[in-house]
Parts: C-alpha cells; structure tokens; sequence
C-alpha cells in the first residue's frame, strides 16, 4: 500500500507506538477479525504514526510487524494472539479506533488504556445471553421434528451450557471445557429425554448441539482460505473442525454410557 506520510518526528516513543499498534492488531484477531484486514489496518496505523515502511505479517496464533521509524531506526515486535472467540461489537468498536487514530494519532498510552476498556466492555447482559441460549436450543429442538416438550428440555439445557461457558475459570483448557460441556448437555438431554413422558432424546440432542457447533469459525476459515491467507485460512479450518470432533466425542460418550443405563 502506498501512502504519503509526514518526516516529522512525532514525540512518542517508537517501541510504544508498536506495541500499542499491535494491542490492537492482536484483539482484532481474538474477536475473529479477517488476518488480511487485521494486517491492513496495522500497516495502515503504523503509517499514521510516521513509519516510512511497514512489513506485517499475521497468521491465527501470531502477528509480528518490522517497521522503519520517523527516525529511520528499524523497530521489530512479535505477538503470540491469545484464545480466538467471535464478537462483531468489538470488532466495530476497535475498528472506529483505529480509523480515528489514521485521521490524528494520539498517545500510545492513553490508546492502551481505551483498547483494554474496550475488551473489559461486556457485550451482552448475562440476561439476554441465557435468553438467547434458551431460545435457540428450544427453537432447533423444533425445527428439527421435536414437541413442545422437547423444546423445553432443550432450551433448560441450553441454559446450562451457557452457564458452563461463562463461568468456568480461564485456566480450564478450552478443548477439556468443550468436551465436559458436550457430555454433561448430553447426559442431560438423555436423562430428562427418559424421565419425561413424550420427550425424544434425540430431538433434544439436536437442539443442544447446535449451540455448540463451530459454525462461525467454519466460514471465518473459509473466508481466509478464498481471501488468499492459505496458512491462517488452514489453521482455523482445522480448528473447527477438532472442536466439532471434540462435541460429537463428549455427545458419544454420554450416549455410550448414560444411554445404556436408561
């Protein structure tokens, strides 16, 4: 990308610059931002900043960036991206930062500061979340052949899953958190699906599986993939799909043990 950019020296620590550029290019790609328009918009602050030249490079797990500075030093950082989940609102919001500080640069530090209250801000009320939970186990308990009772059962277990999600601690492996949720939603769903009259446990199953289905990170990753980033495109690809071979394994297991007991 070509751009004109000031000689002057800006008054900010260059290393600074950096970092907080990458806070932003980093918290982009754990909402599940496009690694090429997470490069671009990287490439494009470090320009705001007064870079003369600016390589990025990004992939799912990594984004690292060498510039030549204002000063002509040549600066490198490297970033290890943390877990990658999906929040459009983040995304907006960290993208009007980042068109903000193309049209007039600001202090690194107090940008720092406005990027870690963007990602503290909660998106949703824990209300709306365990609602919506409810709502769309219930609601594909239905559509895919399920009664009312069906619906039920899966919306009370949609709300379980949306409980396991919000409230297990950070430090639980994601894969292992994943695999518990599949069980337990499964065992719930074969055991309510037998104590009721008229339930289908099966019915109920597909309904709550469907809260869990990786399907977002399905298309991100062929979104990547068509977009020309082969590697990141691969990455989640392959992401996506161990999680859903993970959900059919924790589903599995429940339907192997709680079903043969029932």
């Amino acid at each position: 990308m070509t751009q004109e950019i000031s000689s002057t020296v800006l008054p900010y620590d260059y290393d600074d610059v950096l970092d907080t550029v990458l806070d932003i290019g980093c918290r982009l790609l754990e909402a599940g931002a496009e690694v090429r328009r997470v490069e671009d918009t990287v490439e494009r602050l470090c320009l705001a900043y007064g870079a003369h030249d600016v390589d990025v490079f990004s992939i799912v797990v990594l984004i690292g960036v060498t510039v030549e500075g204002p000063n002509g030093d040549h600066y490198t950082q490297i970033r290890k991206v943390g877990n990658i989940g999906n929040s459009l609102i983040r995304i907006e919001k960290l993208n009007a930062l980042s068109r903000r500080l193309c049209a007039a640069p600001e202090d690194p530090w107090e940008v720092k500061d406005e990027v870690k209250r963007i990602c503290a801000c909660v998106t949703y009320s824990s209300v709306i979340m365990y609602v919506s939970a409810a709502i769309a186990a219930g609601g594909f308990a239905m559509f895919f052949g399920g009664g009312w009772a069906d619906g039920l059962i899966a919306a009370a277990i949609g709300v379980l899953i949306m409980l396991i999600n919000r409230h297990t601690p950070a430090k639980v492996n994601g894969t292992l958190r994943t695999f518990i949720t599949a069980f337990l939603s499964g065992a719930a769903a074969l055991g309510l699906g037998a104590l009721i009259p008229g339930a289908h446990p099966d019915m109920i199953m597909i309904g709550t599986i469907m809260l869990m289905i990786p399907g977002l990170a399905l298309w991100t990753s062929l979104r990547d993939l068509f977009g020309g980033d082969m590697v990141s495109g691969l990455l989640r690809f392959v992401q996506a799909l161990f999680t859903a071979a993970i959900i059919a394994a924790g589903y599995g297991l429940a339907w192997l043990t709680i079903g043969g007991i029932l």
